[in-house]
C-alpha cells in the first residue's frame, strides 16, 4: 500500500533524522542570547554549511567593501536568523540522501536551482536573493521525502513520468494524495521554516496554464526549478536558441519581467558556479 502525505511526512523524520550538527546550529540560532563564537564553532564542525556561510557573507547582497575572511564575522553579518534558516535547509537536504536519490540527481538538481533562483531575483528585484535561494534549494525536498520513504514506488513513478512535470505531478497525487511540492511545504512548516518560503515551494503547475494566483517569490521559484529541464536540453544538443525560447515562455507564465536572452545568460552562469561549487 502506497503511503499517504501523513505516512511520508511523519516517517521520514524517523528514517532520516537531522544531522547532529546541524541539530546543534539549530538549537542554537533559536536561542536570541547565544553567544556568535558558539554559534561560530557549531557552524564550523560541518564543512558544507561553513562553505556556504561564508559565501553567502561574501556575496554582492551585503554589499561589503572588503571581504569576510573569518567565520565569526561572517555570523555576525548573516545574523541568526538567515543562519538558523540555512541551517535548517541544508541539513534536510543532507537527511534524505539515498542511493536512490543519487541516482536521480535531486541534490545537484536543488543547488543549481538554488543558484538560478538567487539570480534571477537579484536580476528581476522580485524577492531577496537568499530567500530566492534557500526557495530553490529546497524545491524537491518533498520528492526526496517520498524517495526516502517509498523508493520503489516513486522510482517507477518517476519513470513513468518521463522528464515530463506535469505528468509527474498527476502520478504524485494518485499515489501519495498529493504532489511533492505540497508535500515538500508540509515538511518545511513542520521544521519551522518561514511561510513565504514554504507557499513558494508549494506552487506548482498543475496543467498547462500558468498558476492561477503566485507571489513574487513563487514565481521566481518555479521559473529557477523549471528551467532546469530546458537548459539540460540545451546543453546537450547545443542550441542555444531553443533555450531562449523555453526561457522566454517559463518567463510569460510566470510573470518575471527577463527576456528569453538575458535568462538564458543567468542560467547558465549561475548553473556553472553551482556546478564548479559541487565539483
Amino acid at each position: 500500500m502506497a503511503p499517504s502525505t501523513h505516512d511520508v511526512v511523519s516517517r521520514v523524520q524517523e528514517v532520516c533524522p537531522l544531522p547532529a550538527t546541524t541539530q546543534r546550529v539549530v538549537a542554537l540560532t533559536s536561542n536570541p542570547d547565544v553567544q556568535l563564537e558558539e554559534v561560530a564553532q557549531a557552524i564550523a564542525c560541518d564543512v558544507a554549511l561553513t562553505a556556504e556561510v561564508m559565501r553567502i557573507a561574501n556575496s554582492a547582497a551585503y554589499g561589503r567593501s572588503r571581504q569576510v575572511a573569518d567565520l565569526a564575522q561572517a555570523v555576525m553579518t548573516l545574523g541568526l536568523n538567515e543562519i538558523h534558516l540555512m541551517a535548517t535547509a541544508m541539513a534536510m537536504l543532507v537527511a534524505f540522501r539515498s542511493e536512490h536519490e543519487i541516482s536521480l540527481g535531486f541534490h545537484e538538481t536543488a543547488v543549481v536551482s538554488g543558484s538560478i533562483a538567487r539570480s534571477i531575483a537579484h536580476e528581476s528585484k522580485l524577492a531577496p536573493g537568499n530567500t530566492a535561494f534557500l526557495c530553490g534549494l529546497l524545491s524537491e525536498i518533498g520528492a526526496m521525502a517520498c524517495l526516502a520513504v517509498d523508493s520503489d514506488g516513486f522510482s517507477e513513478l518517476w519513470t513513468e513520468a518521463a522528464g515530463s512535470e506535469l505528468a509527474r505531478l498527476k502520478l504524485e497525487a494518485s499515489r501519495y494524495g498529493n504532489h511533492s511540492r505540497t508535500i515538500g511545504a508540509t515538511l518545511l512548516r513542520r521544521n519551522e521554516l518561514p511561510e513565504e518560503v514554504a507557499s513558494a515551494v508549494a506552487c506548482a503547475w498543475e496543467h498547462d496554464s500558468e498558476p492561477a494566483e503566485t507571489t513574487p517569490l513563487a514565481s521566481v521559484t518555479m521559473l529557477a526549478r523549471s528551467a532546469i529541464q530546458p537548459l539540460l536540453a540545451a546543453s546537450k544538443d547545443q542550441n542555444r536558441d531553443a533555450l531562449e525560447t523555453a526561457l522566454e515562455e517559463l518567463a510569460a507564465r510566470t510573470h518575471v519581467p527577463l527576456t528569453g536572452s538575458r535568462l538564458a545568460d543567468l542560467c547558465v552562469e549561475a548553473s556553472g558556479r553551482a556546478l564548479g561549487a559541487m565539483s
